[in-house]
C-alpha cells in the first residue's frame, strides 16, 4: 500500500506536465495565445456613466472626476459632453471625493460652480428634512 501513494503522485505530476505543453513540446504559452487570453472583451458604454467608468484608473484622473462629479451632480465647465443617457444612480460620495482630491487643480470658476451646486444640495436636504412628519 505505502508504494502505490508515490506512483499514484509521480503519475498525477506526468499528467499535470503533459497536459501544460503544447504541440511544440513547449511549456510556455505563446505570445499570441498569451495576449488573447488576457485581454478581455470590453463592450462599448451605453451610458455616460459607464464611459467615465471606463477611464477610472489609480489614481483618479482630473478629467475623470471632473465628468463623474458632472454626472453625479450637474455638469461643471470643462466635462466631457456625451450623447449618451447618463445612467449614473446612487451616491454622489465618490464623484465628489475624487473632485476634491483635485481641488488645487480647478480653475475658480469651477470651484465656485461646485460650492454652488453643494450648496444648493445642501440646503435641498436640510429642508427636506424639515418637513418630514414627527413621529
Amino acid at each position: 500500500m505505502v508504494g502505490r501513494i508515490p506512483l499514484t503522485a509521480g503519475l498525477i505530476l506526468v499528467l499535470l506536465a503533459a497536459s501544460c505543453t503544447n504541440d511544440e513540446g513547449d511549456t510556455a504559452p505563446s505570445s499570441a495565445e498569451s495576449v488573447s487570453a488576457s485581454t478581455p472583451t470590453t463592450l462599448p458604454a451605453t451610458t455616460a456613466w459607464e464611459a467615465v467608468l471606463d477611464t477610472v484608473q489609480d489614481p483618479i484622473g482630473l478629467q475623470t472626476a471632473i465628468d463623474a462629479f458632472s454626472l453625479a451632480f450637474r455638469p461643471i465647465d470643462g466635462a466631457t459632453d456625451s450623447d449618451l443617457e447618463s445612467g449614473f444612480f446612487g451616491s454622489g460620495s465618490g464623484p465628489l471625493r475624487w473632485l476634491l482630491g483635485h481641488w488645487d487643480e480647478l480653475s475658480a470658476a469651477q470651484q465656485a460652480e461646485v460650492n454652488s451646486i453643494l450648496a444648493e444640495w445642501d440646503t435641498g436636504a436640510v429642508q427636506s428634512a424639515l418637513m418630514r412628519p414627527q413621529a
